[in-house]
């Protein structure tokens, strides 16, 4: 341990110090380079102020003269250049020399000096054989035109920035050196601290006490331990509170979401994932990335801190689905919590509920007002009248009957909502059943044929409520009598496969269409009212058929026959 801290803080200094050397030595260079560049922008100007005293028509020689005694009183290369280029003097040439140098019009520093006012360029001179660092500027007035350009070797720079480096050098050996001995002395420092502190745990765990070299330092033991136990104790709290916090959230029905102050999900229940259909996990994106609602989203920026927002909200979807949502400000922490409560069921048994009422109401004043009228007509005389009092009889009978029907009927659908209906699975005899059926409808069949179709070879015993079945199975030949064509068939069929059995009723009456065959076991409703109303029944005999038929673990349904006619179809276990 003491050799890894020693070599990490060794090369962490070790690190340090180079990088900040390097850096030192970048910043110097580059300081020097500008220091260098301005004094060579002073020279040239001061150049340019002396040559405005020069006439434009001195020959080469005497300018050449010129920009000697220039070049020697500011230590520097000094160059005069005519306006196209052609050099006319230079303090590091002779005048042979200047009339075989090329022409300085492409010079950059010249260029930019034309251009701009000022050049500055860096680059190896062809005719000196060196790096040079060159400023020129313009030179006008009622003195010679041109421009002057001064210039500097750049190996002087380099000299300057050479002896720095070694200064810097020096004192990075220097440093390289302190941190030596001082990670060494940190390494040692740690290392007995650690190995005290190590001893002392070990002393902790193994609960010793004041014996030994441990029991010598008693009081940092017995520190220790208390401290060792409060954090234990801590610790063992909040692992507590976190467990006690996971199973509360895994158990809510409702859907858990915590955002951050970014509006970022941090955390998620197991509802929350059934809630929002999520398929993968939702932490760290943004509520809108997980549920396409602008509604919800509007909820939760909406609320403000130390207060409540809710609503009720509709989620996309296949399926539309009824959302309660409920979001409560964090406060100074920043972040929203939203509670989501599907409510999609209970608004459809809200709605069913308030369907049910009013048209149990709307069948119920059908046979009350008609038993009134015929009632109040009887009172006003039609009694004493041997023809219409007996038809008002009559009518009074049959409403009072279908009323009848119709309270028997919602009583039977109140004990099987209540689960209160009393069920006696066993196994109930399919060539049974059907006989019992085409015995109770003898009388009512007429000139219909009653066909039963169940194999021969055997009969067939399904699981279920025999009284039950009976009547599911005489609600479907009821209505096939109703709607069935005069000389018609009804058919009644049995098929054993995979363990269940199906039994079904056909008819060859008009049908159901396709856009109600999806509402046809839904409470009071009617394909065709007005012929529902003329034939009697109550609209609740194939509701109740389902519920009666799902309280036996079977199912039902409707199947289209072809050419024309309906089949209503229950399956039930095997027996």
């Amino acid at each position: 341990m003491r050799g890894k801290f020693f070599i990490v803080s060794f090369s962490f200094m070790v690190i340090a110090i180079s990088v900040a050397g390097l850096y030192l030595a970048w910043r110097l260079r580059s300081q020097i380079e500008s220091q260098t560049e301005m004094e060579l922008l002073r020279h040239a100007k001061a150049a340019r102020e002396l040559l405005r005293n020069v006439s434009s028509d001195q020959t080469v020689k005497q300018l050449d003269r010129v920009a000697d005694r220039i070049g020697e009183a500011i230590s520097s290369r000094v160059t005069l250049i005519d306006p196209s280029g052609r050099v006319l003097g230079d303090s590091e040439r002779t005048l042979l020399q200047i009339e075989k140098m090329e022409n300085h019009s492409r010079r950059p520093e010249v260029l930019q000096a034309i251009l701009r006012g000022k050049g500055i360029s860096k680059r190896f001179s062809t005719t000196l054989g060196t790096r040079m660092l060159y400023v020129a500027v313009p030179c006008e007035g009622h003195g010679w035109h041109g421009v002057v350009r001064v210039a500097m070797p750049l190996d002087q720079v380099d000299a300057a920035v050479s002896k720095l480096r070694l200064l810097l050098l020096l004192a990075a050996s220097l440093g390289i050196g302190t941190a030596l001995v001082m990670s060494a002395a940190a390494s040692l420092i740690f290392s007995r601290t650690l190995n005290r502190m190590v001893h002392s745990a070990k002393a902790v765990a193994l609960g010793e006490s004041s014996h030994g070299s441990i029991g010598q330092k008693h009081g940092k033991t017995s520190s220790m331990s208390q401290m060792a136990e409060e954090l234990q104790r801590v610790v063992s709290a909040l692992a507590s509170e976190r467990n006690r916090f996971e199973a509360v959230l895994k158990s809510m029905g409702e859907g858990i979401l915590a955002l951050d102050e970014q509006g970022k999900v941090t955390h998620a229940n197991p509802a929350a994932y059934e809630v929002l259909s999520l398929s993968s996990p939702p932490e760290g994106k943004y509520l809108m990335e997980l549920v396409r609602c602008p509604a919800l989203a509007r909820l939760v920026d909406k609320v403000k801190p130390q207060e409540v927002s809710s609503g009720e909200i509709n989620l996309p979807g296949m399926e539309k689905r009824s959302i309660l949502a409920k979001a409560t400000s964090l406060g100074k922490d920043g972040g929203v919590v939203v509670v989501l409560h599907d409510v999609t069921e209970l608004r459809k048994l809200e709605k069913m509920r308030q369907d049910f009422v009013a048209n149990a109401s709307h069948e119920l004043r059908t046979p009350v007002s008609t038993i009134l009228a015929t009632t109040e007509a009887l009172s006003d005389g039609a009694l004493f009248d041997p023809v219409a009092g007996r038809d008002f009889l009559q009518a009074l009978e049959r409403n009072a009957r279908r009323l009848s029907d119709l309270i028997d009927d919602l009583l039977d659908i109140s004990r099987i909502d209540s689960g209160k209906e009393p069920f006696d699975i066993c196994s109930v005899s399919i060539k049974n059943l059907s006989e019992r059926v085409g015995k109770s409808f003898e009388s009512r069949l007429g000139k219909h044929r009653f066909i039963i179709d169940i194999p021969s070879e055997s009969d067939l015993f399904v699981l279920a409520d025999e009284k039950a079945l009976l009547q599911v199975v005489s609600n479907f030949v009821d209505n096939a009598i109703k709607y069935s064509i005069d000389n018609g068939r009804i058919i009644f069929r049995a098929r054993q496969a995979h363990g269940h059995v199906s039994i079904s009723v056909n008819d060859d009456g008009p049908g159901v269409p396709p856009k109600d065959r999806r509402r046809i076991f839904e409470r009071f409703y009617r394909v065709d009212k007005g012929r529902s109303r003329q034939v009697g029944g109550t609209g609740l005999g194939l509701s109740i058929a389902k519920n009666l038929v799902e309280a036996m673990g079977g199912s039902i349904k409707y199947e289209e026959v072809i050419p024309r006619g309906s089949s209503f179809v229950v399956v039930l276990p095997k027996a």
